[in-house]
């Protein structure tokens, strides 16, 4: 199901809900990439409702007005705007690619608003996509289960 929600600065932001479960907010990689190319993650919506964001100017958001919002900050707004859309006091978090580096910089500006943050790894544990494992570390660096 595609839902929009308003970014910080009015640009209008496309999502996707898969799944069942406690939400898991993801973050594709690219950058600038539709996030279509994440599919289901590997069935992860078996466990787990993926509110799947589409980066502005990517997928069916739309393209800022001001270029310059194309910036990291301005899309850890939007992560921030999608959190309070969602009514959820905290995120779980799953940045694929660049989006591990949008979910780094939300958790740095927003750390009492992150539950768990995942990466997906290759299975040499470099970060390589291919959806052959994952890597998910609480606040505090403990392994947990997504």
């Amino acid at each position: 199901m595609i839902s929009t929600f308003a970014g910080i600065d009015g640009t209008t932001l496309a999502y996707r809900r898969i799944g069942v479960g406690d939400p898991l907010v993801c973050l594709p990689g690219g950058p600038m990439r539709d996030s279509a190319y994440l599919g289901d993650l590997g069935n992860l919506g078996a466990h787990r409702t993926l509110v799947i964001l589409d980066p502005r100017g990517t997928g069916r958001s739309e393209a800022p007005a001001d270029v310059s919002t194309y910036r990291c900050d301005r899309m850890v707004d939007d992560v921030e705007a999608l959190r309070g859309h969602l009514g959820l006091d905290r995120l779980d978090l799953l940045g694929h690619s660049a989006g591990a580096n949008l979910a780094l910089r939300y958790l740095t500006r927003h750390p009492d608003r992150v539950g768990r943050l995942a990466r997906p790894v290759g299975r040499d544990g470099t970060g390589a996509s291919g959806g052959r494992g994952w890597s998910a570390q609480r606040r505090g660096g403990k392994g947990l289960q997504l």
